[in-house]
């Protein structure tokens, strides 16, 4: 949805030019889904006593393309393009996500410290995200910092959760209520893909804010110059 929604964003940026990256990257995606959904459906990620825990390769392989795609030249140009409350607003899947775990936990299928019930506190970022962007970039407005405020602080939430799925892993014991759905179709998806999506999120809004901003204040600053220049000319006509 993400991707059809940036294909016709209404950026600069030719739509031709668009599809260069938006056909790969859904081909790309939905060759990985349905490979971890084979893998998880042959019992590959469920091997409890494997070191390190399979599940942790699914992300590992999603943030090594998340680096390269955030340092890629050609792919933050393309990012300068879209508009940036659309790169917050899809954050309002997590309330979904957050609700699935919820429900896994009370069908004893899901431990209580993943859930909001416990220690997992992810469904704020969701229910904030919407707000965060119009009250961002609604009417015109451009107010960066609250944006990278919203970011780093739903940045946070995720690293919460994902550290106590992993700590919630059999390999490593960390709590009475062992984390091994996620080593099953469909849950492999969320260590595999939801997870590293909403990172993927977070990362390129922050560079491109960071950018914004950068210009921002560079324009500011040439206004400013160039209203002191002009004063400064102005005043020996006056004298």
């Amino acid at each position: 949805i993400t991707v059809l929604g940036l294909e016709r964003s209404p950026g600069p940026t030719p739509r031709k030019a668009r599809l260069k990256w938006v056909i790969p990257i859904m081909g790309g995606v939905l060759l990985w889904l349905t490979g971890l959904s084979l893998l998880s459906l042959q019992g590959v990620f469920a091997n409890f006593e494997a070191l390190p825990p399979r599940p942790m390769f699914t992300v590992v392989a999603c943030m090594g393309l998340i680096g390269f795609l955030a340092f890629s030249g050609r792919f933050s140009r393309y990012l300068m393009t879209i508009p940036p409350s659309w790169l917050i607003a899809p954050q309002v899947f997590r309330i979904v996500v957050e609700i699935v775990l919820w429900q896994l936990f009370l069908h004893g299928f899901g431990p209580e410290q993943m859930t909001f019930e416990g220690l997992n506190f992810d469904i704020i970022a969701g229910i904030t995200a919407p707000i965060a962007a119009y009250a961002a970039f609604g009417q015109g407005r451009t107010r960066y910092n609250l944006a990278l405020i919203w970011n780093f602080l739903s940045l946070g939430l995720l690293i919460n959760i994902l550290t106590i799925a992993v700590l919630s892993l059999p390999q490593v014991g960390s709590f009475e209520e062992s984390n091994t759905f996620i080593s099953y179709f469909p849950y492999i998806l969320l260590p595999g893909f939801v997870a590293p999506y909403a990172f993927f999120l977070h990362v390129i809004s922050i560079k491109q804010l960071l950018k914004l901003r950068k210009a921002e204040r560079r324009k500011t600053n040439r206004i400013g110059q160039d209203n002191q220049a002009s004063a400064a000319h102005q005043a020996p006509s006056a004298q």
